[in-house]
């Protein structure tokens, strides 16, 4: 049953905030306490209300017993009953807490005013400066002055302290009490009033904590009404301050109350008093809290009407669908069709969950912190983290579903001069009309591939091609790649290091900013700069299959090591096949002008000449050993030694090593003049002071005299020499850097 202050204060309540509980009531009286007031929303939802004063009880049970005490003296003074003093306006008095006893009464009566008549006949002082002083009455000034001199006055001395005099100019109201005590009043914070609240609410949770009064009710909200009464209001310290009010106190509170148990749904100020009547002060809406509202919010909206069953039904059914029907799509491609069709869904119910939290939260009374600009905040954080994920998504697609390739060289120098480039492909898709350009950056020579389609998967034997490094084993190549379908620029440093070899390389896709593919093997000199700061190994993306050496059609290979694999021997056809390939080889004009300088060079030296093969080749050693004729003694052409039968092309051979230049320069005009000749001369002590020019047949395009051995003018018969084996390599093997 409400008492009549509770009921006031709950009228009052309702009629400010007639929807408290989100919705209009159907019924409300009193309850079966508690809870005090029981209320039926016209939903059918029942709510509960508890009522509690908010008073500071101390002030008001000091401030009733001043109140009687004044009251007292101020029934036996009178002051309204007698005639104001002539100069006197206003006396108050300050008491020592003493309650005036009846025999007291009269007599402090009398003596209160015969010593108000004495200081009023006090004399001022006079105007002349030259007349005698006189004692002057402290207490006439505009601000009053006190008396505590009761000499002559004992009852006066026993109840008061002192008395305080104003002038009659200050307070000459005629009619009214002219004795009295000092208003309440002073400074004051309205702090109390703060913790008057905040005590008065959690002496409800403490008493309620334990008891389940919404089950026991069948209670949908179990609310508490914190009301400011009219004791507060006469006896507490205001509620206001210096740029402080009701909505300050009311945040105030609602902090302090923020990490409370949970014993009342909501929990209500209400000042009658205010224009803001109320302010509901827990629970308080922290951004956390705000935000774990807004997610359970969303993710309850889905399938929730049957607008959202329909719409999110069909985006499922489309999802799923696409999802399985896209063909040779990359994993980040599926989810991206996934996201295109639920992310503007997601958006939706975001921004409907939080019109729906706004809705509630916003419900009057109104929160003491409104959390609308959080709510906002949270809204555009959670928006801004679906279209961030769908812009990382797509560029994750973008990533997956880039098709492009790159050249990985073999590890081996093939027949110790050329190298072997695959191509490499990364991506889902088939690019067509493929060309590649490989351009050696140290010599600048370059070569140009192309490929009609290039299919994605493992990497493919036969889709590579040959280049012959300037370099080898310290190799530098630029890569251009172009397509029908995209563009890749290749940067690629190939190094062997430590007996192995070492790969740094960029790839860049569509003239990017930043290298789609980058790695760099740890042990590459710190001279090459290339992805300097990349961590990633190029055991990876420069691995190929272990057998596809073995697919290449090479004689030998240099491992990185220096040593060299011979796979198998390579022999020529005999001398008499080499001689019918020769008949067309003959000294040019040209040919003459390049040799004669070189042979004049040391004309009278001895000269002899050895051919080997056929008609066609004795015919060019005659056309040669004419040539030499001219400055030099030569001998007849002669066949070469047994022994030496199988020698190629044209090759020199010095009696010792002070002929060197002679030599070198005769290779040297070789060289000028194009006539196919082993670069190299060999030294055959048998040869004497002569220099000793050997001419075979002509050998294949693909042969070369350095890859046989050297003739000897004493050849042993029945062992092998120059050409019976040829060695598996284009010539001498680079040597491969520490």
């Amino acid at each position: 049953m409400l008492r009549d202050d509770e009921r006031t204060a709950w009228n009052a309540f309702l009629a400010a905030e007639p929807q408290f509980a989100g919705e209009e009531l159907a019924s409300q009286g009193d309850g079966p306490d508690p809870p005090d007031v029981l209320c039926v929303g016209k939903s059918g939802k029942k709510i509960g209300v508890e009522l509690t004063k908010w008073v500071e009880h101390e002030q008001i049970t000091d401030g009733s017993g001043r109140k009687l005490l004044e009251d007292s003296y101020l029934a036996v003074i009178r002051s309204e009953k007698e005639p104001k003093p002539d100069r006197i306006g206003r006396v108050v008095l300050y008491d020592k807490s003493k309650r005036l006893k009846p025999e007291d009464q009269a007599q402090f009566r009398r003596e209160l005013f015969a010593l108000v008549a004495k200081e009023s006949a006090t004399p001022d002082p006079p105007d002349d400066p030259q007349r005698p002083p006189v004692a002057a009455p402290s207490w006439n000034t505009p601000q009053g002055g006190p008396v505590g001199d009761f000499t002559g006055f004992p009852t006066l001395a026993k109840y008061l302290d002192e008395i305080w005099i104003y002038p009659r100019e200050k307070f000459d109201f005629p009619g009214e009490p002219w004795v009295m005590f000092e208003l309440g009043g002073g400074a004051y914070t309205p702090d109390s009033m703060v913790q008057a609240a905040i005590h008065r609410v959690r002496e409800k949770i403490k008493k309620y904590e334990r008891a389940n009064h919404r089950a026991k009710h069948s209670l949908a909200e179990f609310d508490l009404l914190c009301f400011f009464c009219d004791e507060a209001l006469l006896h507490n310290t205001p509620t206001h301050g210096v740029d402080f009010g009701f909505p300050e106190l009311a945040e105030k509170v609602a902090q302090t109350l923020k990490n409370d148990p949970k014993v009342f749904d909501r929990i209500f100020l209400f000042h009658p008093h205010e224009s803001q009547k109320a302010f509901c002060v827990y629970p308080r809406f922290s951004a956390w809290a705000l935000l774990r509202r807004l997610l359970r919010t969303f993710a309850h909206s889905f399938f929730a009407t049957i607008q959202a069953k329909w719409f999110d039904s069909l985006a499922a059914v489309i999802a799923i669908v696409w999802f399985f029907a896209i063909k040779n799509a990359s994993s980040w491609e599926r989810f991206a069709s996934l996201l295109w069709v639920w992310a503007p869904i997601c958006a939706g119910h975001l921004i409907s969950a939080t019109w729906r939290a706004w809705k509630e939260i916003s419900r009057p009374p109104a929160p003491a912190s409104h959390p609308g600009s959080k709510l906002g905040v949270w809204l555009f954080v959670c928006l801004l983290f679906l279209a961030l994920l769908s812009l990382a998504v797509q560029r994750a697609e973008v990533v997956s579903a880039r098709t492009f390739i790159y050249l990985a060289p073999s590890n081996e120098l093939m027949e110790c001069q050329k190298r072997a480039f695959f191509v490499k492909i990364v991506g889902p898709h088939t690019l067509s009309r493929v060309e590649v350009t490989l351009k050696d950056n140290k010599s600048g020579q370059t070569i140009v591939q192309s490929f009609p389609e290039i299919d994605p998967g493992p990497l493919r034997s036969d889709q590579y091609f040959w280049f012959t490094p300037s370099s080898p084993w310290d190799e530098d190549y630029t890569v251009t790649a172009t397509s029908k379908e995209s563009h890749s620029s290749q940067h690629l440093i190939v190094r062997g290091t430590q007996h192995q070899i070492r790969f740094a390389t960029q790839v860049t896709v569509e003239d990017e900013a930043s290298p789609t593919l980058s790695c760099r093997d740890r042990l590459l000199p710190p001279s090459y700069t290339l992805a300097a700061k990349e961590t990633r190994s190029c055991a990876e993306p420069m691995k190929l299959p272990a057998d596809v050496t073995s697919t290449l059609d090479v004689f030998s290979y240099q491992h990185p090591d220096g040593s060299v694999t011979v796979r198998k021997v390579r022999t020529l056809p005999s001398p008499s096949e080499l001689d019918e390939q020769s008949d067309q080889r003959h000294l040019t004009d040209y040919q003459k002008e390049q040799l004669r300088p070189a042979i004049k060079q040391y004309a009278g030296s001895r000269l002899r000449v050895f051919y080997s093969g056929g008609p066609n080749t004795l015919a060019y050693a005659e056309e040669l050993k004419q040539l030499f004729a001219e400055s030099r003694k030569t001998n007849e052409v002669s066949a070469v030694p047994v022994g030496d039968e199988r020698i190629i092309d044209v090759q020199i051979t010095v009696g010792n090593k002070g002929q060197e230049v002679e030599a070198r320069t005769l290779l040297d005009a070789f060289q000028s003049a194009g006539i196919k000749h082993k670069t190299f001369f060999s030294v055959d002590p048998d040869a004497g002071n002569d220099v000793v020019l050997w001419v075979g047949p002509k050998s294949p395009k693909d042969a070369s005299p350095d890859q046989c051995g050297s003739p000897e003018l004493n050849a042993k018969p029945g062992q092998a020499h120059n050409c019976d084996w040829m060695a598996q390599s284009g010539g001498v093997c680079p040597f491969v850097p520490e």
